[in-house]
């Protein structure tokens, strides 16, 4: 038996005799028969030194890798491999199922597997629904897995953290079952699905979710590193409403290029955190053809240069592109073309738009719920106004969204206060605070940016001269609107006060009202506020003559800026 550097091994605790070491695998049983062997050892197996492998790179090794794989099962031992190149013609059953480690790489015709991936190796799983099969180890494409599924879950034993790169190679065929990545699994670097590569042509390996159980042709799950090249799904229709060929959810980073999808609910759908890249590719006939929701950075036209580089998205009912909630990112010399909407933004969104070509949909853009997009003013955007692939209608924007090409000095409205309750005043000639709707804080409304109106709507009799409607900041008159000219019988007015600030002791004042019956008579004054304390927005009334009967309907405070 031959020394081993206890290095080399798996946390493990060394057990010293005067002539051999046994290195002790944690929470392996220390004593184990091992088939063919034939007596006691510890919990690693070595290939070389147990049984005899080569690792010559000529040799065939395979026998004795089916029989240290089959040792490593049956006792729940680690395998070893050490330096070396290990030949072998077959496949291993069950390689995948024990943990394995050392510098060994195992040699299947021209293949090379490293049973302990470094940064710069590359392990390439192959696929082959029509000759494959899941019990192959997939080492070689003459003894592929038969499904993705089968080679994602060969992953585990390798992890947590794969190093090296990871492939699944695909042939020209259509699939008929998606795959999810297992959990608990990372990447150091992508793991990699490629179908049979066309230089950006049509995709020759077809995802077809027709009769599939999987809701997605390919999901990433859980914060990993993922990479789709050269793949096309088609029918992905899951019941749920949710079924893409490329999915990720919860802070995942995926990488496609060049992926295809036709007939399905998603093209390419991304979820939860994480972020997303999308090149190339030709979306069509789907709901969506590229979502994105809850905080996803994304780049949809991933390293494109020109329109020809970028993704082409076609005839999807709902949206080309939907991004929601909270999503921001790049949509770049991208296509989107007779679409419900070519791109939609909901619930706080950002889109800065490059280079794209917007055509013949229904809704070229439509930014709802507090969602802007930013137009490049280099490579400029094609909305095709005033051509017959001009959008339907260009632009839906509403609810506090906006371009920001043209809104770079635009300011917001918002309704700070409403006070709906019913305020009659008569009886007395004395100024009456009739409604008291809102507080301004201490040092919030002095910046010359900002103004205040504020809306009175009301009713009135017959009103003695002499009537004054004031608005008032704390008891500190700001202006005071004459009320005249009210009818015999009952009449609705409106007064508006608009109120500029200036500086923290001074205010420009605009007010306005008139029945409904007169026309309306304007104010222009200026008022010197301390507003470096707080100030309560007062509406009061002061009567001509007691019998004066004014009600106050609805008072609203808007604030700009």
């Amino acid at each position: 038996m031959t020394d081993r550097k206890l290095s080399q091994l798996p946390n493990v605790t060394a057990l010293v005799s005067t002539d051999e070491v046994y290195a002790v695998a944690s929470g392996v049983s220390s004593a184990m028969t091992v088939p063919e062997f034939g007596q006691h050892m510890t919990g690693t197996i070595d290939v070389v030194r147990d049984y005899d492998a080569a690792f010559d790179g000529v040799t065939d090794d395979s026998t004795a890798w089916i029989n240290a794989v089959a040792a490593a099962k049956a006792s729940g031992a680690f395998l070893f491999g050490s330096e070396g190149t290990s030949l072998t013609t077959v496949t291993i059953p069950d390689l995948h199922t024990v943990r394995k480690f050392g510098p060994a790489i195992i040699k299947r015709g021209t293949d090379l597997f490293a049973v302990e991936p470094k940064d710069a190796d590359t392990n390439v799983l192959y696929l082959n629904e029509a000759t494959g099969a899941d019990s192959n180890d997939g080492l070689s494409s003459s003894q592929p897995f038969a499904t993705l599924q089968a080679a994602f879950d060969a992953l585990p034993n390798y992890g947590p953290m794969l190093g090296g790169t990871w492939r699944v190679q695909c042939v020209a065929e259509t699939l008929t079952e998606g795959a999810l990545t297992p959990l608990g699994i990372l990447a150091a670097k992508r793991l990699e699905v490629r179908g049979v590569d066309v230089a950006g042509g049509v995709p020759t390996t077809i995802f077809d979710g027709t009769a599939a159980t999987n809701a997605h042709a390919i999901f990433f799950r859980q914060g990993i590193l993922g990479y789709v090249q050269d793949v096309k799904g088609i029918n992905w229709n899951d019941a749920g409403g949710l079924s893409a060929v490329v999915a990720e959810n919860d802070f995942c980073d995926i990488w496609t290029n060049n992926v295809h999808a036709t007939s399905c609910i998603e093209g390419v759908l991304a979820s939860n955190g994480g972020r997303l890249r999308v090149q190339g590719g030709i979306i069509d006939t789907c709901t969506r053809g590229v979502s994105v929701n809850n905080h996803i950075a994304y780049t949809i036209g991933h390293n494109a240069t020109m329109l020809s580089e970028g993704p082409e998205i076609k005839n999807c009912t709902q949206a080309g592109v939907l991004v929601q909630e909270l999503c921001t990112g790049h949509v770049d010399w991208t296509t989107l073309d007779t679409n419900g909407k070519g791109l939609s933004m909901l619930q706080g969104c950002r889109v800065h738009l490059q280079g794209s070509d917007i055509k013949n949909n229904t809704v070229g853009a439509s930014l709802q719920q507090s969602s802007h997009m930013f137009e490049n003013t280099t490579n400029v955007n094609n909305w095709n106004d005033g051509l017959g692939t001009a959008n339907t209608k260009k632009w839906d924007i509403d609810a506090f969204s906006h371009d920001t090409t043209f809104t770079d000095d635009a300011q917001s409205e918002i309704r700070l206060a409403i006070d709906n309750a019913a305020h009659n005043h008569t009886g007395t000639v004395t100024k009456t605070v009739v409604s008291t709707p809102y507080t301004i804080p201490a040092y919030f409304f002095y910046e010359d940016n900002r103004k205040l109106r504020v809306v009175v709507h009301g009713s009135a009799s017959a009103i003695t001269g002499g009537t004054l409607l004031s608005l008032e900041f704390g008891g500190s008159s700001v202006v005071a609107l004459a009320l005249f000219g009210a009818p015999a019988a009952s009449a609705a007015f409106k007064a508006e006060f608009e109120v500029w600030a200036i500086g923290a002791t001074s205010q420009r004042v605009s007010g306005m009202w008139g029945f409904s019956t007169v026309a309306p008579r304007r104010s222009h004054v200026s008022a010197a506020v301390d507003m470096t304390t707080s100030r309560a927005v007062q509406i009061a009334l002061t009567l001509g003559n007691a019998a004066d009967d004014i009600d106050i309907n609805r008072v609203e405070v808007w604030l700009t800026g």
